[in-house]
């Protein structure tokens, strides 16, 4: 996602690129596992703050009842 330049001179311009890898398995012992990695990078253009990277390990696991 590409920034705008912002209407507050104490603001930033700023870019996110964002990606994601997610694997569900739909059938077996493992249905109704979700795994997700997701990576993203912030950059901006100004001020004294640098970019910022983000790292997420997500598990989800549905139990039905």
């Amino acid at each position: 996602m590409f920034g705008t330049d912002p209407d507050s001179a104490r603001q930033f311009r700023q870019n996110e690129f964002d990606s994601n890898l997610q694997w569900a398995p739909t059938k077996g012992v493992l249905e109704g596992l979700s795994l997700r990695l997701r990576y993203a990078v912030v950059q901006q253009f100004g001020g004294d703050v640098h970019n910022l990277t983000d790292f997420r390990a997500i598990c989800n696991y549905v139990i039905k009842f």
